[in-house]
């Protein structure tokens, strides 16, 4: 009898372990398939928030600096929060000076970015922009340095297509989105994962 029970533990303890082995091996394999879906959900997330935010600066605001100041603070923020796994590109603005630029032209927002270019107009009502970190010091003590960093903004080209069309590249890919009356807020969310690269946008 004795034997009976012990053969039963035994028989247990192997159903116990594999148990925990599949559930592991399920876990991982979920964990990879949802990706996708927490860059879908950003995106969604970003979509839903955005408008939030225009819609609030629109109708608070008497003037363009305060929703401009409204708007770099969200973007500010956002981008610390998504990680630094994702890169996202903002277009931000209206389509008031697209109808005199030519097509083919490019938006040159601050002028030390458009260096004498005639391609490049210097007035435009939209803008595209991402963050990145830039060293802006470093620390030392003893044998070792820490570098100081701030979120900078860096401009993304913008081409103009047609009349309410325009052109944002991405590591050399082209997206393009149309410009509507009033105020625009569009994005590109880019992400990397195991070798494969992963965008969304709205």
């Amino acid at each position: 009898m004795r034997l009976n029970k012990r053969g039963q533990f035994y028989l247990l303890a192997a159903v116990v372990i594999i148990t925990i082995i599949v559930g592991f091996a399920s876990v991982n394999n979920m964990l990879q398939r949802n990706v996708d879906f927490r860059l879908s959900d950003t995106g969604d997330e970003l979509d839903f928030e955005s408008a939030q935010v225009l819609e609030f600066g629109v109708g608070e605001y008497d003037t363009e600096e305060e929703l401009d100041e409204l708007i770099a603070h969200f973007t500010t923020t956002y981008e610390g929060f998504v990680g630094d796994d994702k890169k996202i590109i903002f277009i931000i603005g209206d389509s008031s000076s697209l109808e005199y630029m030519s097509v083919g032209q490019m938006c040159c927002i601050r002028e030390e970015n458009n260096g004498g270019n005639p391609n490049c107009y210097p007035e435009c009502s939209i803008e595209a922009y991402s963050y990145d970190d830039v060293v802006i010091g470093i620390i030392r003590a003893g044998g070792s340095a820490v570098d100081i960093s701030e979120l900078a903004k860096i401009d993304v080209v913008i081409k103009k297509n047609d009349d309410d069309e325009i052109t944002v590249k991405l590591k050399d890919q082209e997206y393009v989105f149309d410009i509507n009356p009033g105020e625009n807020f569009y994005f590109v969310i880019s992400q990397t994962v195991g070798g494969e690269e992963h965008v969304v946008r709205n």
